[in-house]
């Protein structure tokens, strides 16, 4: 089977509170953007050419979250930009607001198993998470610093 490597892909990590995200496990490696069967991921979805980063979104929520359109989010805003395996990835967070918390998405089941709301600690610990991840969650823990008022430690 061919892949087309995408010129960019958004990814979206959907909080409640800031100690718990919407999460998933890949069931389709492809390893020229490093995904591996079995990792853990935040829903991530490449682009489709010419379509928006709002328009990738939506398919995002529908394709990997929920199906229905019944979970309700604040409106989601960048949060960082990072290169994974070439493909420039803008990543969003956004804060449920309500509606089913085990929810899935339309692709549920053939690309990806869903895990509903997990704690963050999972991708700290030694679980295998998709490449790209780390910085994800390292940009997400940096904001709830901030957003606390405590110091930020930046390390290069």
């Amino acid at each position: 089977m061919s892949y087309t490597l995408p010129d960019s892909s958004v990814a979206l990590i959907i909080h409640s509170g800031w100690e718990t995200a919407y999460m998933i496990s890949e069931k389709i490696p492809k390893p020229q953007i490093g995904k591996k069967l079995g990792d853990l991921s935040f829903p991530w979805e490449s682009q489709e050419p010419g379509e928006t980063d709002e328009q990738a979104l939506i398919r995002l929520l529908q394709e990997e979250v929920d199906r229905h359109g019944e979970l309700r989010i604040s409106e989601p805003r960048l949060l960082c930009v990072l290169e994974v395996h070439g493909v420039f990835t803008r990543c969003y967070v956004a804060y449920y607001r309500g509606g089913p918390q085990d929810t899935w998405g339309t692709q549920a089941g053939t690309e990806y198993d869903h895990l509903g709301f997990q704690p963050l600690e999972i991708l700290q610990g030694t679980k295998p998470r998709r490449d790209g991840i780390a910085p994800m969650l390292q940009a997400f823990l940096t904001e709830k610093e901030r957003r606390a008022g405590k110091p930020t430690l930046v390390c290069e």
